[in-house]
């Protein structure tokens, strides 16, 4: 059982995949779909990680971070009306948290060249949490980008030389595929808001940061990642049913992430 529970499959695809799956039906009725994102990046952070999170390394601070943007997100959606001014102040938690997450690496290099870098990682973050935080209220459209983005950060970080945050980008879209099936499954689909988009955005941002930062991926490639959330605004079929127009935005995602494993490729050549 522990090989099994072992396997990259299985602690990226299989476990977070039935957990989000689980969390985002049973929890559908009371408007917390979106904990479907949080939900498969914690069963994998359980799988990979373990329970202790000391020392705190780079990888832990993710989780942590993961986890706080899920708090925020669901404390946003209560408390706050969607709008311009909630997506300025995710973006701008964001931006400060991905800085932290970085910070040991930060500190090792001069200081010009550490302030560009947490600039790019800042703005990087928040681009992202923006532009996905915009699709909140079309939960299809969230969760298609979502898919499109865990794919495109865990291959292209893969591909970059930096497996173990990879892996963490093909949980979340393991949890976005969830959370798509759930939405197409319902009689009626349920806004995705900042509980699912945060979370998803910053699963993205932070593995394919630490790839540029930690291993070999170019910020060219990790840039093209913004093109995602852009791709899921194209037109659907409309009066179509649920689980077409779930396909058509999974594709225009998937197909918007692809460029990033492209180049990722190019640049890296064959594992």
């Amino acid at each position: 059982m522990g090989a099994l529970l072992g396997h990259p499959a299985v602690q990226a695809g299989v476990a977070p995949f039935a957990v989000a799956l689980a969390a985002a039906w049973l929890l559908r009725r009371f408007q917390l779909a979106g904990l479907a994102a949080i939900a498969a990046l914690a069963t994998a952070a359980w799988l990979m990680n373990g329970p202790a999170y000391e020392p705190l390394t780079i990888t832990r601070k993710m989780i942590l971070v993961w986890l706080g943007a899920a708090a925020l997100g669901f404390l946003a959606d209560a408390l706050a009306r969607p709008g311009v001014a909630l997506l300025a102040l995710c973006a701008a938690a964001a931006a400060l948290a991905s800085v932290w997450t970085f910070q040991a690496v930060l500190a090792q290099k001069p200081a010009l060249e550490a302030a560009l870098a947490a600039g790019a990682i800042a703005l990087y973050a928040a681009l992202l949490v923006s532009a996905l935080g915009a699709l909140g209220r079309e939960p299809l459209r969230a969760g298609g980008a979502a898919l499109g983005l865990g794919l495109g950060a865990g291959f292209a970080a893969i591909l970059g030389g930096s497996t173990a945050h990879g892996l963490y980008g093909l949980a979340l879209a393991s949890g976005a595929a969830a959370f798509l099936l759930v939405q197409s499954a319902s009689r009626g689909t349920k806004a995705a808001g900042a509980l699912f988009t945060l979370p998803a955005a910053l699963a993205a941002a932070l593995p394919a940061a630490g790839a540029v930062l930690l291993a070999s991926l170019g910020w060219h490639v990790a840039a093209l990642l913004v093109l995602v959330p852009l791709a899921a605004r194209l037109p659907l079929p409309g009066r179509r049913p649920l689980w077409l127009q779930a396909i058509v935005v999974s594709l225009y995602g998937i197909g918007a992430g692809a460029a990033g494993w492209v180049v990722a490729w190019q640049h890296a050549g064959r594992p």
